[in-house]
């Protein structure tokens, strides 16, 4: 993500990336939580929720919990080093996932200021409790249409009382101008990601992502951040 940032920041996009550098350095009140939870197992939120963290880690001074289910000695994700921490969070014990929540993030959450979880493939059941646990939740889906209609029915219930995003992700790099479309009027806020088309082919290969997809990633974090400095909406407002 960094090698396409560094050539759109020498193109007309300076000025747009400045300003999301600029969105992403904003104060936060302490011990913020942003929560990304993938429609389906394998969809790619564990690279996203990296790259996030990755990107948020280079313009911001916070201290980083990540929790994620993926392996997080797994190079291929990328994860930020020192001083964050990064820890598992399998997906198991699915009856009461903040308990587990709780017991993955031990007492690093209080000295810690900002906390990404990647909830991974969750049960519909689960999800309003992640959402009143989150200050920001993100749903992560495949370039589906049905799966992103899923996506939006459950995320337009919630984002009544909740800051709610979603990331589709082309995780075959198929997507064509129809999704693009599609992506564009959506009536939630919605960001676009196409892996490197290798990774259809190699799924042990690095994530790689091109220019307008590094792009929507920093929205997408600009998004997140924007998202933990504002009250929750009220229902029915």
């Amino acid at each position: 993500m960094s090698w396409a940032w560094a050539r759109a920041a020498r193109s007309s996009r300076a000025e747009e990336l400045e300003a999301l550098a600029s969105d992403i350095r904003t104060p936060l009140p302490v011990r913020r939580r942003i929560g990304f939870v993938a429609v389906k197992a394998g969809c790619g939120a564990s690279t996203v929720v990296s790259e996030v963290s990755r990107g948020l880690a280079s313009h911001r001074a916070d201290k980083q919990l990540v929790l994620t289910g993926a392996d997080p000695s797994d190079d291929r994700r990328r994860w930020p080093g020192k001083p964050h921490t990064v820890r598992r969070l399998p997906a198991e014990l699915w009856d009461d996932p903040l308990l587990h929540w709780e017991r993955a993030c031990d007492k690093d959450r209080l000295s810690h200021d900002l906390t990404l979880t990647d909830w991974g493939a969750t049960p519909l059941a689960q999800l309003k409790g992640i959402a009143e646990h989150s200050h920001s939740l993100c749903f992560v889906t495949p370039a589906d249409r049905n799966l992103i209609q899923a996506a939006l029915d459950v995320g337009t219930e919630l984002t009544k009382s909740h800051h709610i995003r979603l990331a589709v992700v082309d995780v075959d790099g198929l997507v064509g101008p129809s999704i693009q479309t599609l992506v564009r009027a959506l009536p939630l806020p919605t960001y676009l990601l196409r892996h490197d088309r290798r990774l259809a082919k190699d799924p042990d290969a690095t994530p790689q992502w091109r220019e307008p997809d590094a792009l929507a990633l920093y929205q997408l974090s600009a998004a997140l951040i924007h998202d933990l400095t504002r009250p929750r909406p009220e229902r029915g407002a």
